[in-house]
């Protein structure tokens, strides 16, 4: 799971765990956790950020028909989902759309019938858990 995003002007990437090692230098755990600016062991600058939930959703696997971001908007404009809303979803698929609903939902529940499927969707949720 993504927890932290370090970019500086050439690069952006993703920081789950553990000392950070690029072409860049190195830097540690303890230091991307406290700080917002890093520095590596060659001198590089990277700010550290929060992986917010849009990020983690952009890294996972996609499917054949993972839904895209801006048809996820339309659906959650078009179906006024409010958060005290109870949303049951038929057909889960990949669970991007699941997350999305679940993440705005009061209640939210998803049925599959496919265990094909299924270890990929616990993946999905588990990203923004």
């Amino acid at each position: 799971m993504i927890k932290k995003i370090l970019m500086n002007n050439e690069d952006v990437f993703y920081w789950s765990k553990g000392d950070f090692h690029t072409n860049s230098g190195m830097i540690k755990e303890k230091d991307i956790l406290k700080k917002n600016l890093v520095k590596t062991n060659l001198g590089k600058e990277f700010f550290v950020l929060d992986a917010r939930f849009i990020d983690k959703m952009q890294r996972i696997k996609r499917a054949p028909q993972a839904i895209l971001e801006k048809d996820i908007a339309s659906i959650l404009v078009n179906i006024s989902l409010e958060n005290d809303s109870n949303v049951l979803e038929a057909g889960s698929g990949s669970g991007k759309l699941t997350a999305f609903l679940a993440k705005a939902a009061a209640r939210f529940t998803a049925m599959k019938s496919e265990k094909t499927l299924w270890t990929l969707q616990q993946r999905t949720l588990m990203i923004w858990k």
